[in-house]
């Protein structure tokens, strides 16, 4: 019995958060399939393959409370088609050429190959989940609890 006691646990390598992608082990999918039709009056829909595990605004680090809104808040959005989500408030599309955030363009370039769009969902008056959005789809990327990314 004391054996067990005296005994070190192990614990697998966790990957760096500096990595690119949690998965760079994998190859990279040849398209991504289509949840359904990419328009106006389609439903949002949520992926998560794009999130940012590292820098300033990662999903990870969301804390329980804001977790638990988050997901009312996404359930909620499931219900509403981009044209309404927009018509809101509730959805904005970003040229990120414009943002005044200069540290959030140079993680979006240099994480996602140059890109420098991204649209950003309100959660509450001040929280905001930011992504890509390809017709209803929504991309999840960054959690933006304090509205840093794109200050108002």
């Amino acid at each position: 019995m004391s054996n067990r006691k005296n005994r070190a646990k192990t614990f697998p390598e966790i990957a760096s958060t500096t990595a690119r992608t949690p998965y760079a082990d994998f190859p990279p999918p040849e398209r991504r399939p289509v949840a359904g039709p990419l328009e106006n009056e389609a439903h949002l829909r949520f992926r998560f393959g794009d999130v940012d595990h590292g820098g300033k605004w990662p999903l990870s680090k969301i804390a329980k409370a804001d977790h638990v809104q988050l997901l009312k808040k996404l359930k909620h959005y499931e219900n509403l088609t981009v044209q309404d989500a927009k018509r809101t408030g509730a959805l904005a599309d970003y040229d990120m050429a414009k943002c005044p955030n200069k540290l959030a363009t140079r993680r979006l370039a240099e994480q996602f190959d140059g890109r420098d769009d991204l649209s950003r969902l309100k959660v509450t008056d001040q929280q905001r989940l930011l992504g890509f959005r390809v017709g209803n789809e929504f991309s999840i990327v960054w959690w933006d609890p304090a509205h840093e990314v794109w200050p108002s």
